[in-house]
Parts: structure tokens; C-alpha cells; sequence
């Protein structure tokens, strides 16, 4: 298969393992392709491999049904998360991680997209991706999905009297509800 050939598998597998970075490295690796004739398929075992687990835990995730879809949003340099203040009972004045119920039929990136409008008044999301699923302090199953915000406009919702994006020190600050304190923890995002 000469180099031209691979181009649409390359993108075909970048799509279908959502690697933000697979694109550039592939590119760069076709460049010298020519020169190193086992280097693609190499890279491919590789890349691969190291994917599965994520693509395999991402497809058991979407297999649950989650009642709730919540989102890991940071700003696009990763160092800011959007976080909000619950308005209203339970657990009203703390600080969650912004979603909410998905309606009957919607996909979760769906129900996350639609959540995080409504309460943040953030339009535009990228990069979403599965992080893990939690039982729900109420009931059913919560996912957390990690995205990243295009559009940095914050303005509350009804079911939130404040949003903002909050640096890992500032978390600290917040008093976070304690399904919220595992997640971050779990991403990373916490002690």
C-alpha cells in the first residue's frame, strides 16, 4: 500500500480511536514513511495497543444506562475547570461539576452538550470523551465525560447560581460535593 493509499486509514482510525493526536504524529510519520518502510505499520501496533484499554473502557461505559450525564470541562489550555453552584436542594450552595438527567433516547454527548448550555450558558464543546460512570447519591448511574470548552462565556442557569472556571489551587476554595471530590480526585483534579 503505497503512502497515498493510507492516508483515509489513518484518518479512519485517528476518528475511531478520537486520539486528538494521532493526526500530526501520523503526518509526521507519513513524511518519513518513504524512508523507514515497517515504520507505519510499527506506529499502527503501537498506537494500537496502547489505545485499547481507553476504547475498550469507553465502550463499556456507553453500554450502561446513565440517567445523569455530567461533564470535566476545562478551558482549551487545560488548566482551568468549569465548575458551578448548585441553586437549588439537594446539597444547595455546593460546588458540582455541571449536567444533569439525559431525556429518553438522547446520547450522552448529546445530553452533555444540551446540560452544559442550559447551565452555563457554554455553547461550544470539543473533545468529548468518556471518563468513568458512578452510582448517583439519588439513584441510577451518573457519567462523567471530559470535554473541552471552545466558547469561555459563563452565565449561570436556573439550576446554578454561579459558574466559573476555577484553576486547580482555587478548587481547594470551594466547598464540592462529596460524588464531585471523587471524580476529580479520580481525574486528577484533586489530592
Amino acid at each position: 500500500m503505497s503512502t497515498t493509499e493510507k492516508i483515509p486509514e489513518i484518518v479512519r482510525l485517528a476518528y475511531y480511536l478520537e486520539l486528538e493526536r494521532t493526526l500530526p504524529g501520523m503526518a509526521n510519520l507519513l513524511i518519513n514513511c518513504e524512508e523507514h518502510p515497517g515504520a507505519f505499520d510499527t506506529a499502527c501496533r503501537y498506537w494500537f495497543t496502547h489505545q485499547v484499554e481507553a476504547t475498550c473502557h469507553a465502550m463499556r461505559m456507553m453500554e450502561v444506562h446513565m440517567e445523569r450525564i455530567a461533564g470535566i470541562v476545562t478551558d482549551v489550555s487545560g488548566r482551568f475547570l468549569l465548575m458551578g453552584r448548585r441553586n437549588k436542594e439537594p446539597l444547595k450552595g455546593m460546588w458540582v461539576l455541571p449536567g444533569g438527567k439525559a431525556e429518553p433516547g438522547e446520547a450522552p454527548t448529546d445530553t452533555l452538550r444540551r446540560e452544559i448550555q442550559e447551565e452555563t450558558g457554554i455553547i461550544s464543546l470539543g473533545l468529548l470523551k468518556p471518563f468513568r460512570h458512578y452510582q448517583h447519591p439519588q439513584g441510577g448511574t451518573i457519567g462523567y465525560f471530559n470535554a473541552v470548552a471552545i466558547d469561555m462565556a459563563v452565565s449561570p442557569g436556573d439550576d446554578l447560581s454561579e459558574a466559573k472556571f476555577v484553576s486547580c489551587a482555587g478548587l481547594r476554595d470551594l466547598e464540592i460535593t462529596p460524588l464531585c471530590q471523587q471524580v476529580l480526585r479520580d481525574a486528577k483534579w484533586l489530592d
